[in-house]
């Protein structure tokens, strides 16, 4: 029986249904949601109460997951799979100045997964386990929409254009070292073009995220508010589709065409509970794709 695809919004994002995750998956399944992915570029499979295995074996019908980041706010992590939650690993919740609390309150910003890295992740599989009564919602903000919107002069313009990504960038006005001295020699400012096309349909989305710091070439503090006006562009009401966590829920995601963020909820009252696989590339997004210099 073929899946169901139902669009989520005019502009992009499917739910698909008649599907069980848990289960293995016959090749015409797998290929019929590849298909709707390339297109869609956010799958909703809604009321999929899976496992860690589950989850990992149905990244893997898309390519190799990634070893989760390990760093101060991360616990409860198992191989291949990062743990998205707000509590130590006593299960007490971060205090609302717990430096973990601001960590997970960066995500807050529209980014992209990875493009803080030379490869960033093809793509990421966010499944929710717990969820707060009120807030915590991941909305996600179409980049080919926003790159479809622009005028001829401005496609143009960031064809050609470079956007220099760092992770520090992101977390600039929190006071806090994200990164560790060897977290920052091996995650150091990478370039990224600011227009992807999709590798299948050739369909071209403005690639930016809280992580690009500024266009190179140009002056860096002008491009780099040039860059969150973009960002706040991509962001618009008409471009973005609101996930509302139903516990069971698997929302999977193009890294290379969406930006996602996080709304806001009671980080210090309620326990939220999501746990994401990434897709690794292969290959960066350009030659010469690492800088190799502090911002």
């Amino acid at each position: 029986m073929s899946i169901c695809i139902r669009p989520l919004t005019p502009v992009f994002g499917a739910e698909i249904t008649d599907i069980d995750l848990s289960e293995p998956l016959d090749q015409a399944s797998v290929t019929e949601v590849k298909d709707a992915f390339e297109e869609y570029s956010v799958l909703l499979f809604p009321n999929q109460n899976i496992s860690d295995e589950d989850h990992i074996a149905f990244t893997n019908y898309f390519g190799p997951a990634e070893t989760p980041r390990q760093h101060f706010a991360a616990y409860h992590h198992k191989p291949n799979v990062n743990a998205v939650i707000n509590y130590d690993e006593e299960g007490n919740l971060f205090a609302e100045d717990d430096p973990r609390a601001k960590f997970r309150k960066g995500q807050k910003m529209w980014h992209t997964d990875g493009s803080y890295k030379a490869i960033p992740s093809i793509a990421s599989l966010l499944r929710a386990c717990l969820v707060p009564p009120e807030g915590g919602h991941t909305q996600f903000a179409s980049l080919r929409a926003a790159y479809n919107a622009l005028n001829e002069d401005q496609k143009e313009e960031y064809r050609d254009s470079t956007a220099i990504h760092h992770y520090a960038h992101s977390r600039r006005h929190m006071n806090i070292k994200f990164l560790s001295d060897k977290e920052a020699q091996k995650y150091p400012p990478v370039r990224h073009p600011m227009v992807r096309s999709n590798p299948v349909n050739d369909k071209k989305a403005l690639y930016i995220s809280s992580y690009a710091a500024y266009i190179e070439g140009r002056d860096k503090e002008e491009s780099c508010k040039h860059l969150n006006d973009l960002l706040k562009f991509a962001g618009q009401k008409d471009f973005v589709y609101d996930h509302q966590w139903q516990v069971g829920d698997l929302v999977m995601y193009d890294n290379r065409s969406c930006l996602h963020r996080a709304t806001e909820y009671d980080i210090a009252k309620y326990p939220r509970i999501l746990r994401r696989t990434n897709i690794a590339d292969t290959k960066p997004t350009m030659p010469e794709n690492t800088i190799g210099t502090a911002l």
